[in-house]
């Protein structure tokens, strides 16, 4: 079963958002080394799929279409 999701996610919120949504939650690695919440590796080795949607803007500075 795959649960496909964008993967462009502006790497610089992603320590903020850990931090407030998930407060206290041990990571594998500092929130600054982690540049994606969702590893979509598994889904694109095995489909070949690739997200075609962007993010929420507030979740995507800069983003590139």
């Amino acid at each position: 079963m795959y649960l496909p999701v964008v993967s462009n996610v502006a790497a610089s919120v992603i320590p903020d958002f850990l931090q407030t949504f998930y407060p206290g939650i041990p990571l594998k690695k500092p929130a600054e080394q982690i540049t994606s919440l969702v590893d979509i590796s598994t889904i694109t080795a095995q489909t070949g799929w690739q997200p075609r949607d962007l993010p929420h803007p507030a979740l995507c500075k800069p983003c590139t279409a």
